[in-house]
């Protein structure tokens, strides 16, 4: 019976280790794979996860939207790369609804609608908030496309990396 008891004993062990391994692991996999963990872009909730890195509101990164007749075209403008980002059009940045619709038409880049890995913030307006697609790193600047937006601010978070952190960015009224 001992020798039962000693087996289990070292079957739990090796299941802790593996279970604290995975965990320490995880801020590696989960910092910004596949899209933005939130649909709101204020900085407190996102400095709260630590593998976002810390707010950092020097970082170069600005956030343009020119009205164009049909559409508004936003720019991020930075140097280097970037990790991860969220956009939306809102009067304020805690809106809880979003304005306008982003076409996309870049496989680094999708709107938060749900499906696989994907965050679900239709709640706030059906393709009305845009972040990343992809872990990979993405080059500055990029431009993107919004459509139906008006008399509102596009509001973002840009994350760098979880060692050099993220800033929030706004535009002016479109």
């Amino acid at each position: 019976m001992t020798p039962f008891v000693t087996h289990r004993h070292r079957s739990n062990m090796q299941y802790t280790v593996l279970v604290l391994a995975l965990v320490a692991l995880l801020p590696f996999t989960t910092s910004y794979p596949t899209s933005a963990g939130t649909c709101i872009a204020s900085p407190d909730p996102i400095a709260a996860v630590g593998a976002m890195g810390t707010l950092a509101p020097t970082l170069p990164i600005t956030l343009t939207a020119t009205q164009t007749n049909t559409s508004t075209t936003v720019t991020l403008n930075g140097t280097g790369t970037f990790a991860g980002l969220l956009l939306y059009a809102a009067p304020t940045i805690d809106a809880q609804q979003h304005v306008g619709t982003w076409k996309v038409d870049n496989a680094l880049y999708k709107t938060l609608d749900g499906g696989p890995e994907t965050l679900d913030c239709t709640g706030f307006g059906r393709s009305s908030t845009l972040s990343h697609a992809s872990p990979a790193p993405k080059n500055f600047p990029v431009e993107f496309t919004l459509e139906g937006a008006a008399g509102v601010k596009v509001w973002g978070v840009v994350v760098v990396s979880a060692e050099v952190g993220f800033r929030a960015v706004e535009s002016g009224v479109v």
